[in-house]
């Protein structure tokens, strides 16, 4: 590989490192348009580390579907409100809607995550084996959470009790793998622009 796609892969990596953080503090205050400009800022850095790998591009496609998901999901949820004979049937659709969304999300961690390991494996083992455990940590988080979330939906207490403590502390650790994602995705950016 060349010089110049490490660099793209490193520029891009920074960009999906910023936009990740302005996504997370939008997702704090409810601030869409900060959330906007974090979505741009991934999807940019994506396009420039899609330049130096494939495994890139991948997570660059998931995002665009992740997005038209969202909006479209925006869009049918306000709908349904008004046209299903049920809240709770709005509600499952609005799941199911949530589900897709995470799905989006795990593809693209995972994409750079094992993109980013297959490249790092021989230069920086230990930032290769991180990218392995946090997709992988992330994918148990959003399988435990989407169980527990359609567990919640079933009419007795105790397994709502249950679902929703257990749901918390999977939150948790989906919170502090986000943290290492942000670590991971800022120091692998600095090897690949200093490769």
């Amino acid at each position: 590989m060349y010089e110049q796609a490490y660099k793209d892969i490193g520029k891009g990596l920074r960009l999906v490192f910023f936009g990740e953080i302005l996504v997370t503090v939008a997702s704090m205050f409810s601030w869409s348009v900060l959330s906007l400009a974090g979505l741009v800022l991934t999807l940019v850095g994506l396009s420039s580390a899609g330049r130096g790998d494939s495994g890139y591009r991948k997570a660059f496609a998931v995002t665009i579907l992740n997005l038209a998901v969202t909006f479209a999901g925006g869009i049918l949820a306000g709908v349904l409100l008004v046209f299903l004979p049920t809240l709770a049937l709005a509600v499952l659709i609005g799941m199911i809607l949530m589900v897709l969304i995470s799905v989006f999300n795990f593809l693209s961690t995972y994409y750079i995550c094992t993109t980013s390991s297959a490249l790092l494996a021989e230069r920086e083992p230990s930032l290769s084996k991180q990218a392995e455990s946090l997709w992988k940590v992330m994918g148990a988080c959003i399988v435990v959470n989407t169980v527990f979330n359609f567990v919640l939906m079933l009419p007795f207490a105790a397994t709502a009790i249950l679902a929703g403590g257990l749901n918390f502390l999977t939150y948790l650790v989906q919170a502090a793998a986000g943290i290492l994602y942000l670590i991971f995705l800022y120091k692998a950016s600095d090897v690949f622009q200093n490769w």
